[in-house]
């Protein structure tokens, strides 16, 4: 990022994969009334907007560390896109919490609260198979050793580059206490809400849930027409526009849109 980069207000939840970024950035968001950007639901938006890439098989291929090389420099590439697509959000002064494994600490903004979530490569890799329980994606499963390869050196970097700016960070355990890893994201974020702006109750607070469901829709659209997978039943926020609100709607992304065409992606709670 430039100097001259114009920061919108931002709360980054960074870290390694399967340490529960998603769904911690989610309650910490929903809970507070903020807006939630899940890098990984704008990954086809970016394809046109990043630097032309070697195929991912190709790069493991070429042992971990030069997959970790790149890894770097897909995440430099990709803040300055993030970045922009926060300010486009407009959300004005209220802080967007942004959650993603692409988030760095030489990176970070420079105001606002950050942390990063770290876990070990027993558990990131029995997540990334659970996640391919039940779909049809032979390639992905055949990633799996290389990228566990790649993680590893990924998590000694970030634990390095941590260590050399001081930002803060949580260990995740194999078996995490999740409530003791939430109460220490909290405590690690919280003091940067003081006084802060949230979203308002109804238009606004329901905008920004459905700016994040259409990304959603869009990236689960892409990935499944690009594996040549049939479209499957996914979680989207309620739309509701209530304070606190943390239900979801459930739906493949043409119900989505249909549902959000007469304004009714409502939870069954509701």
């Amino acid at each position: 990022m430039s100097a001259e980069t114009t920061w919108p207000p931002m709360i980054w939840i960074g870290g390694l994969q399967g340490a529960g970024k998603s769904t911690l950035a989610r309650e910490f968001a929903y809970a507070r009334d903020l807006p939630l950007h899940r890098i990984d639901a704008f990954t086809y938006a970016h394809v046109d907007r990043m630097p032309a890439a070697e195929p991912l098989d190709a790069v493991l291929a070429r042992g971990a560390e030069y997959a970790a090389d790149q890894w770097a420099a897909h995440c430099r590439d990709r803040v300055p896109l993030v970045v922009a697509d926060v300010a486009a959000r407009g959300a004005g002064d209220v802080p967007v919490v942004v959650e993603g494994p692409q988030l760095q600490p030489a990176a970070s903004a420079p105001t606002g609260a950050s942390v990063w979530l770290l876990t070990g490569s027993a558990r990131t890799r029995r997540v990334r198979e659970a996640r391919l329980e039940g779909v049809d994606d032979p390639d992905a499963r055949a990633r799996i050793d290389g990228l566990a390869a790649r993680e590893l050196l990924v998590a000694e970097r970030l634990r390095r580059d941590l260590a050399a700016t001081g930002r803060p960070s949580v260990d995740v355990a194999d078996d995490p206490d999740w409530s003791q890893i939430r109460a220490q994201l909290e405590s690690v974020l919280e003091p940067a809400l003081d006084g802060v702006t949230r979203l308002a109750p109804g238009a606004d607070l329901a905008g920004q849930r459905r700016y994040e469901n259409r990304a959603t829709a869009y990236q689960l659209r892409s990935h499944w027409t690009a594996i040549g997978a049939a479209p499957s039943a996914f979680e989207f926020a309620c739309e509701c526009g209530r304070s606190g609100c943390d239900q979801m709607w459930e739906g493949t992304p043409d119900e989505y849109d249909a549902a959000a065409e007469s304004d009714a992606v409502r939870a069954a709670a509701h």
